[in-house]
């Protein structure tokens, strides 16, 4: 900053000449370097006794130092706003800086660091890391990869913390965008995690089980947006524990009137009838919301017990005890295909183009390319020697890809692994593709009848192992999630019979919830569901059930949509 008081300095330019208060431009060198205590102190560095002689000296020098008179600061000043000049000078900066530092990647200062990190804040803020840790491993990345050259681009504890209250500020503003519509939850579960208890009057971390919960955004323009995330201890009331945490985080960000709906797994603590974080989260509310569950575990459940039911339990979470198990473990992929018999799809397979195949990972496109290969006969010479995914029993999207290698790569299979085989290329490949072109829960039941027409084509063994499964798990065809779908279906019939059921639940509201009990209390319900009877001869998914021989309740959806008692059927 220029120090002149004089009238004739402008201020306006950017490397300042004036002759009053300033260090002489040779002696700047030597000061940076004092500054910093860099190099040999003999050799850079002056002692205390120099510095006191330094100083007496350079205060005689001030005294006697002539004065440029008017003209001369006029001259200076002239040079100092020549544009050529100015520009000159601006080039040669951001071209040094920008040459050897990480700093030229923005137009600043070149004493500061004024660059941002925000998507590494974020990533820092989301594992808990420490500001120094943060800053640590920012240093450390930005030399390993030759950008921090300079000592102005080293980042320091407070630009972390600066940072991560940035990247706070921003996402927290784009949360405050969310519609909080549809919550989604999903967990896992951390065996050897630090928590912090009060052991013998003094606090002690101790390793227990903690379940790390995830909440995003499912609906709106800001669907699948991570929301913040949580640490819930294992207790007995698992449901109840979950829905005071959701309930927790509506009223932080002001949404318990907006939300609808509730995207969780298939678990019975987010299902249950009674004890489930839905029932649980709806008493909180005072109102009913939708359960939507994950159609991509619906369809992995089935897959499920007929491998355990066909090859045999498992022993550990990567080991099963059955001939297939142990033989997919191998690296059965290295082995050349031998002359298998191909297994049809169904004409409705999705095909994916080049495009589509972008947004899918390594194992999602071997699935797609072992399916297609199975069903022409022959597997493709760049799809031989890909390795899949490892054997887990949370990924059965990799068990799947192991199982249809080994039948590529097996002589005379044996009926188990044609049966299986075939309930993965038929069954589960074509409805995990098609379940990811979903875009609405709504469109859940037409996905549930196709599972449901499909199991004609295999034998009673298959069906009697998979249509208890359908049954347990057919939350879509909850009421208020059923008649969701008729009403928002693109036939004008289907509406039709869903406004006349909605009109009926309105002119008789259902009553409160029963007392339900829970142990040896009761508790007071919202309302009472129960999985509906699902008819697996049905035609086409609106027969699925009898919307006469259940217990209806009008969607959640549509008790905001449409206020008054009258529903448009051409919306």
């Amino acid at each position: 900053k220029c120090k002149v008081k004089d009238m004739s300095c402008t201020k306006q330019h950017i490397n300042c000449y004036c002759l009053a208060d300033r260090i002489p431009m040779l002696v700047r060198p030597f000061l940076k370097d004092q500054r910093r205590r860099m190099g040999k102190k003999n050799t850079y560095q002056i002692t205390s006794r120099n510095a006191r002689t330094l100083h007496s000296s350079q205060t005689e020098n001030k005294q006697t130092e002539h004065k440029p008179s008017s003209s001369q600061k006029y001259e200076e000043i002239e040079v100092a706003l020549n544009p050529e000049d100015l520009m000159e000078d601006r080039l040669n900066t951001s071209t040094s800086s920008a040459a050897s530092s990480i700093s030229g990647l923005g137009i600043r200062e070149p004493t500061y660091n004024l660059s941002h990190y925000p998507k590494f804040a974020l990533e820092c803020i989301r594992y808990d890391l420490s500001d120094e840790a943060s800053a640590a491993l920012a240093n450390a990345i930005l030399s390993d990869i030759g950008y921090s050259t300079s000592s102005y681009d080293i980042i320091d504890a407070q630009k972390m913390m600066r940072e991560k209250n940035r990247a706070g500020v921003e996402s927290t503003n784009i949360i405050n965008e969310f519609d909080f519509r549809c919550l989604g939850m999903d967990g896992k579960i951390n065996k050897n995690s630090l928590v912090l208890e009060r052991v013998d009057g003094y606090q002690r971390c101790i390793l227990k089980p903690v379940e790390h919960i995830t909440f995003t955004n499912e609906s709106g323009g800001h669907r699948g947006r991570y929301i913040e995330h949580c640490d819930v201890e294992e207790k007995k009331n698992k449901g109840e524990n979950e829905a005071h945490h959701a309930f927790n985080l509506l009223k932080k960000y002001n949404a318990t009137d907006k939300i609808e709906a509730i995207l969780v797994d298939n678990t019975a603590k987010n299902t249950g009838r009674l004890n489930g974080l839905h029932p649980n989260l709806e008493r909180l509310l005072q109102r009913p919301i939708h359960l939507i569950t994950c159609m991509l575990h619906i369809n992995e459940l089935p897959l499920r017990h007929l491998f355990v039911e066909l090859d045999g339990k498992s022993k550990t979470p990567g080991k099963y005890s059955g001939p297939i198990g142990k033989a997919i473990e191998n690296s059965v992929w290295n082995d050349e295909p031998v002359t298998f018999k191909s297994i049809s799809v169904s004409q409705d397979f999705v095909n994916l183009n080049s495009s589509d195949k972008k947004d899918l990972s390594n194992d999602q496109k071997l699935l797609y390319a072992y399916c297609l290969a199975i069903s022409s006969g022959e597997v493709p010479d760049d799809v031989k020697g890909k390795k899949p995914g490892p054997v887990f029993h949370a990924r059965w999207l990799t068990t799947a890809i192991r199982v249809m290698i080994l039948y590529t790569r097996t002589n005379n299979p044996s009926p188990e692994l044609m049966l299986l085989t075939e309930f993965i290329v038929k069954s589960y490949t074509f409805f995990w593709f098609r379940i990811r072109q979903l875009d609405n829960f709504t469109k859940a039941p037409q996905i549930l009848h196709e599972m449901v027409h499909i199991l004609n084509d295999f034998p009673d063994v298959v069906k009697d192992i998979v249509v208890p499964v359908i049954k347990r798990n057919s939350f879509c065809l909850y009421s208020d999630n059923f008649l969701a779908s008729l009403l928002f279906s693109t036939v004008r019939e289907h509406r039709q019979k869903a406004v006349d059921v909605i009109i009926d639940c309105r002119r008789s509201p259902k009553q409160p919830g029963e007392k339900l009990r829970n142990g040896a209390s009761f508790v007071q319900t919202v309302r009472t569901q129960a999985l509906p009877k699902i008819d697996f001869g049905a035609a086409t998914w609106t027969e699925l059930i009898s919307l006469q021989d259940n217990d209806m309740f009008e969607p959640p959806c549509s008790t905001k949509t449409f206020r008054t008692g009258v529903i448009q059927l051409d919306r």
